[in-house]
Order: structure tokens, then C-alpha cells, then sequence
């Protein structure tokens, strides 16, 4: 059992108080059996088996508190009338205020059964295999909809171990391949009706459920299809040791968002609405530059390319604002997952209105231009995560000392950066979003600033479909691409001869920094391209000692 109570905005006579309780119950079973043989001297199996068994349940209640007095533990809640009308204090609104009572809870049961081994004749040929079937309450209504068979293989080579190898310069040499299927659950979803209560309940004060996830009888597995090619080497006396691989990752029925009709109770469905390619590479590459008694250089380069796309989606597609907002939502056929989608930024008119596209000609018909169902009329802006990253690790030692640093980077990527929003200004609730307004003294005041300005005219009352045109165009995204210095650590450990009456074999002193700044980035703006829309990370400086018994 648990208690967590957090203060909220103040209220008269007290402060408003918001408890939980809940409970947490998790049962878990495993059997498994292991056997290892080497037959003669050059054959050797390893073989694993067993099951699995988990059962997680969780429950939880919740209640707000008005006008709570830590000293006499006392509340105002019985002074409430929960079906009066009341006006808020900074736009008079009508509301009523919430009690805000409800109670959650989740069970999670899942069942596997595995088994895997692997063949190696001598030290030269690996022969891997493992299947496994996964079941979950989670997914369909009949049995055999539970679960999902799983497999996958693999073959190991060391050419390096051949009579006829003889390459000195490069005395280790694997290849290796793995073929198979995973499965992926997601949680948040279901096969079932499930809903949740809305605080605050309806006009008669009577409880509301809200469809959180609608039925589906159809749910199935994300299953993904792993292909990997891998090529482990070692230079003569580890100078150069590394690897590098290649992938094919192929995931079929992924769950995902899709638009549906609204009379059906719900506007957005989540179930198997899509399948996905993706590939890349990772290389990965370690260099002892500098080998002496006293002093070592070494140096780890790290590089990965992906690039993946959408290859069927099963949903129906909705209007081109679900895919501005996010392609997650609305995905399009033939582009990543992670694509950026704008409209086409036409510029202001005289009265400093956003124009776009509409059937082939400037417009500012904004209902019908985040309503059309014509993406060709959509830019396409590139992808929100880097195509290439990777990082530069140098480590250097002198005797007792150690100082490593390492840089990172991230390129061909980009992000939409926020600016001026006439809704976002007028809230006037407190949001972040309300008085975060960039280019505000940019915007259009009078007639001819649409010849040397992109940014719009305050308007009252705010329009969000003309805030969304300029929000969501082309004009506001930026290149992503960085270097970053990520981290810097220094240790010092002292051999135990030198300091008297040490009481332990080994102890390490280090100083570490860490998020400490970018050394060069594509766009100009004032933007941490990692936090776009948020505060960066904070740089770490952090002391200590490890000390081994």
C-alpha cells in the first residue's frame, strides 16, 4: 500500500491536495532446463528450455481534497456542491468544481514457452536456432489468437580458424548471419471494450465513461522479421578490432493510430494498421593509437545509418491536418515513420493572413486546405530522427591517470520549430505554451511588413485553423543536425604503495561532466536541436570514489 500526496494551486482556507492509493501484485513462475555435452573434441551442443508464467495486477484509487489543512488533516469538501455552476476567475466560463474520485486497475498475464540451442564443430562453424511461443490476455478472444509462434536461426563462421587462412595482418575473422521473427506487445491496447470514468461525471452529477480503447476481435502480435549480417575482425595485437553489420528489419501488423469515422463512438482507432521496412548499418571501430608503458591513446568510433518507410497502411487516411500534426497518426505509404509533413507556405497576404495550397492555387480557405485528402498538395519536410549519428570516444592514460571525452552526432534530420500562436496567447491559464510566443515582435503590424516578414497578425478572437497553416508549414522547419560534446571524465587511482594505510586494494577518484554543449549545429536559431520544444538538458559535474574490498 502506498500514499502519495502532492500540493496543487492554493485555495481558501487550504491548499488543494491530490492522494493516491493503489496496490501492486505480481506472480511469477519459471522452469527451465539446461544441457551442455562436447562430443570427441571438436563438436559441442548447448541446449536450453522451458516456460514461463507471469501474472501482473495493479489497482489504484484517487480523490482531490479542497482547502486541506496539514495541521488538522481536515478538508473542505463537504462546503462543495459538485452540481453547481460556477464562473472560472480569468474568462468566465461556466464549470462546476470536480471531485475528481476514481479508481483504476489492470491484470496482465502472459504464458511463454522456449527453447533454443546451438551446434559448434571445432571452434569453427556455429550452428544457433530457438523457438518459442508467447501468449497474452491482452490480444483476441479465441485461443489460438493469444499467441504467436515465434523462430529464428543463426550461422556463425570463423574464417579465421581455417588451415588455408593465413592473413597476419588480420589474425581474427568472423562472419555471421541470424534470420527469425519477434514479437512485440503493446499494452496500452486491447482485444477488449475498455473505458474510463470523466471526472466530474455529467450535468446530474451521475458517472461518465469515455471509450478509451473500442473492441477488437482481430487484434494480433506485432511480429518482426530480423535479418542481420555481421563481420567481426582483430588486427595483429588488437590495434584495430571492430565490427560491422548490416540489418533488415521487416514489421508486419504493427500497432499503430488510424482515423475512423466518428459515429462509430470514437474518431481515432488503435489496432494492426501497418507494416514497416527498415535498414541500416552499424559500424563500430576501436583504435589503439598509442601503446607505451605509460601512456595509452585509444580511440572508439561509433557510426549507425537507418532509414526505414512505411510499407502498407490498413487504416483509412484521414485529411492532410492529421498528417501535418503527425504522421503517427495518419501515416503515408512509401515514407518514414518519422516524416515531416507542412503545407506549402505561400507567404502573407495584405492583412497579414498565413496563405497555403488548395487545388493547385494560393488560398486561405483553411478548413478545406486541412480538410483536403490530396497529400500531393502536402511538402514533405524530411524526418524528425537522424539518418546518420554515432559518436568519437578518445581515452588517454598516464600512469595513474585517465581523461576521456566523448563527442556525438547526429545528422540529416530536421524539426519543426514553434513560433507565434494567436490561440496558444489568448489562453490565459497558466500553460507554459501562453507566454513561451517566439517572433512575436516579428509579426505583421501593418501593410507591406508581408514583403519582409513570414509571421502573421494578431487576430481576436484567435482562429486555430489560420494559427495551424502558418504552425504547421514549411516556412518553420529547421535542420537538426549537431556535434555534440556529451561528456568529459577524469579518474585518478592511486597505486597502494604510494599512499600509506590505505585500507582497501584499489580506489578510484573521477570527476564526470556531462550534456555540456554543442560544438556546431546546422541551424541558426537560438534551438537545442534534442529539446526543440522544451529546456535542455542540464549540464552534470558530479565528484566521487569508488573504493574495491
Amino acid at each position: 500500500m502506498r500514499q502519495v500526496v502532492t500540493k496543487k494551486r492554493p485555495f481558501p482556507l487550504g491548499d488543494i491536495v491530490n492522494s493516491t492509493e493503489g496496490t501492486y501484485h505480481a506472480h511469477y513462475g519459471r522452469a527451465q532446463l539446461n544441457y551442455q555435452t562436447q562430443i570427441a573434441s571438436k563438436n559441442a551442443i548447448n541446449t536450453i528450455a522451458g516456460y514461463e508464467v507471469k501474472d501482473y495486477q495493479s489497482s489504484d484509487s484517487y480523490y482531490t481534497l479542497y482547502g486541506y489543512n496539514e495541521a488538522t488533516a481536515t478538508n473542505l469538501n463537504a462546503t462543495i456542491n459538485p452540481l453547481q455552476d460556477l464562473p472560472k476567475y480569468y474568462n468566465g466560463e461556466i464549470t462546476r468544481i470536480p471531485l475528481t474520485i476514481g479508481n483504476n486497475g489492470s491484470v496482465d498475464r502472459y504464458l511463454s514457452y522456449y527453447a533454443n540451442g546451438s551446434y559448434a564443430y571445432d571452434h569453427r562453424y556455429i550452428l544457433s536456432g530457438s523457438v518459442r511461443r508467447d501468449e497474452s490476455n491482452l490480444f483476441g478472444v479465441s485461443s489460438n489468437q493469444k499467441g504467436v509462434p515465434l523462430w529464428s536461426t543463426g550461422f556463425a563462421w570463423n574464417i579465421s580458424q581455417e588451415k588455408f587462412y593465413h592473413f597476419s595482418a588480420l589474425p581474427y575473422l568472423k562472419l555471421r548471419f541470424t534470420y527469425g521473427y519477434n514479437g512485440n506487445v503493446d499494452k496500452s491496447t486491447s482485444a477488449y471494450l475498455t473505458t474510463q470514468s470523466v471526472a466530474g461525471g455529467n450535468l446530474w452529477g451521475q458517472p461518465i465513461l469515455q471509450i478509451k480503447n473500442p473492441p477488437n476481435p482481430s487484434l494480433r502480435w506485432e511480429k518482426v522479421k530480423n535479418i542481420n549480417f555481421g563481420l567481426d575482425f582483430g588486427s595483429s595485437q588488437n590495434r584495430i578490432t571492430g565490427s560491422l553489420e548490416y540489418w533488415i528489419k521487416n514489421g508486419i501488423d504493427l500497432i499503430g493510430f488510424s482515423p475512423i469515422a466518428p459515429q462509430t463512438g470514437v474518431s481515432v482507432f488503435k489496432g494492426n494498421s501497418a507494416d514497416m521496412l527498415s535498414k541500416g548499418i552499424d559500424i563500430t571501430f576501436k583504435v589503439l593509437n598509442l601503446n607505451r608503458t605509460a601512456i595509452q591513446w585509444s580511440t572508439v568510433y561509433l557510426f549507425n545509418y537507418n532509414t526505414d518507410k512505411i510499407t502498407s497502411y490498413k487504416g483509412k487516411r484521414g485529411g492532410n491536418s492529421t498528417v501535418v500534426s503527425g504522421n503517427y497518426i495518419n501515416p503515408l505509404e512509401g515514407f518514414s515513420y518519422y516524416s515531416i509533413f507542412s503545407y506549402k507556405w505561400m507567404g502573407l497576404d495584405t492583412a497579414g493572413n498565413p496563405q497555403s495550397i488548395l487545388n493547385g492555387v494560393t488560398s486561405k480557405d483553411y478548413t478545406n486546405i486541412r480538410s483536403s485528402k490530396n497529400p500531393t498538395e502536402l511538402v514533405y519536410s524530411g524526418k524528425q530522427t537522424p539518418t546518420y549519428f554515432g559518436s568519437v570516444r578518445n581515452t588517454l592514460s598516464y600512469k595513474s591517470w585517465e581523461l576521456s571525452f566523448n563527442i556525438t552526432y547526429k545528422f540529416k534530420y530536421n524539426f519543426r520549430r514553434t513560433s507565434l500562436n494567436n490561440t496558444l496567447l489568448y489562453q490565459g491559464n497558466g500553460s507554459v505554451a501562453s507566454y513561451q510566443q517566439d517572433d512575436y515582435n516579428m509579426r505583421w503590424k501593418k501593410r507591406g511588413d508581408e514583403l519582409t516578414t513570414n509571421v502573421p497578425a494578431l487576430i481576436y478572437p484567435a482562429k486555430s485553423i489560420r494559427d495551424d497553416i502558418y504552425t504547421f508549414s514549411d516556412i518553420l522547419i529547421e535542420k537538426a543536425d549537431h556535434i555534440r560534446l556529451q561528456d568529459i571524465r577524469i579518474d585518478y587511482q592511486p597505486v597502494k604503495n604510494r599512499i600509506k594505510n590505505l585500507p582497501f586494494p584499489a580506489l578510484d577518484i573521477y570527476l564526470y561532466a556531462s550534456n555540456l554543449g554543442i560544438l556546431w549545429k546546422a541551424t541558426k536559431k537560438k534551438i537545442d536541436p534534442d529539446y526543440p520544444y522544451g529546456i535542455p538538458a542540464p549540464k552534470i559535474i558530479s565528484l566521487g570514489f569508488k573504493a574495491t574490498f
